[in-house]
């Protein structure tokens, strides 16, 4: 499970000729994806994330939707919390922050690799 987040700033064009009304554009775009899981220190996933966020690397992520749409960039993990509470299983909690343009497959395409 996860979120993928897009948002874009906005630019404030409004002039006298907008007769008192505000006028916007777009401005630079951004994107994320949020996600979490359960705590296996040993899984290699984990270990990769844990190395890319202790080493400042960027990570390959792709979020996939449920039509099977693909979206897929690189990324920079910009929080990565781990949750361990006393009577329930120790869990993580993940968000990239995008870099640069996310590209789109779209489902059924035959970008995917068909496993």
């Amino acid at each position: 499970m996860g979120t993928f987040n897009r948002s874009a700033d906005t630019l404030d064009i409004t002039s006298k000729d907008n007769f008192g009304w505000q006028d916007e554009d777009y401005g630079i775009q951004s994107w994320s994806i949020e996600g979490d899981g359960v705590l296996v220190e040993d899984d290699a996933g984990y270990l990769a994330l844990e190395d890319a966020f202790m080493n400042r690397k960027s990570v390959k992520v792709r979020f996939e939707t449920e039509k099977g749409a693909q979206y897929e960039g690189d990324a920079i993990i910009t929080d990565f919390p781990v949750e361990a509470p006393y009577d329930d299983l120790a869990t993580y909690s993940i968000t990239l922050n995008g870099k640069g343009e996310p590209t789109k497959t779209r489902a059924g395409s035959g970008g995917g690799s068909g496993e």
